[in-house]
């Protein structure tokens, strides 16, 4: 007889379109067979393996052959922002896609780097709160951390893990990643939901 064991999940943004409704924004739990990875969970839930960028096991960040276990705790995440069609649409001539950033206190050079290039940015407490998250969820912030932990802890929607350890290769890297070459943000107001801009 087959052993099974039971996950928690979660999904985020637009990839909650791919479960049913009951599923959708909450936790819920999902058998497997023992012996499962997280690309079967996926498959499981029908997330196609190209929408998403951030797999949290237990807080950690994880690959798609990482074996799952009983009681498991599961956050799935999408590819953020990462399509401009500022060049191609003929509506606007300025995009209005427009990433506002949360950064790490030690971030603090590629916080500077975003804002010198025009980007908000917002430097995060570690007492950041829930109501604080919910409404930076609300308002489309997006978390840059070296810290899976925090991220899952906070439950934050949009998050991109840095891996780049030097300030000019991290700020490449979120330009990569999030396809924001040739983007320019003006700056506006800052707003403080428990976290305080940082200062170039």
């Amino acid at each position: 007889m087959k052993q099974h064991i039971s996950v928690t999940v979660r999904a985020y943004e637009e990839l909650n379109a791919y479960l049913p409704a009951v599923h959708r924004k909450t936790d819920f739990s999902v058998n497997l067979e023992a012996g499962a990875d997280v690309r079967c969970l996926l498959s499981r839930l029908e997330i196609p393996e190209a929408q998403v960028d951030l797999i949290l096991v237990n807080g950690r960040s994880a690959a798609l052959d990482r074996l799952l276990e009983n009681r498991d705790r599961i956050a799935i995440y999408p590819v953020f922002e990462s399509l401009d069609i500022s060049n191609a649409s003929r509506i606007r001539r300025s995009p209005l896609r427009r990433p506002k950033f949360i950064t790490d206190q030690d971030l603090n050079g590629l916080a500077e780097g975003l804002r010198s290039m025009g980007f908000d940015v917002l430097s995060r407490s570690r007492e950041t709160s829930k109501e604080d998250v919910e409404q930076l969820n609300k308002d489309g912030w997006i978390l840059l951390t070296q810290d899976s932990g925090f991220a899952a802890e906070k439950a934050f929607d949009r998050i991109l893990l840095i891996k780049a350890s030097i300030p000019a290769s991290q700020v490449k890297e979120v330009v990569k990643r999030l396809d924001l070459k040739g983007i320019w943000c003006r700056r506006g107001d800052l707003n403080s939901h428990g976290v305080t801009p940082t200062r170039p």
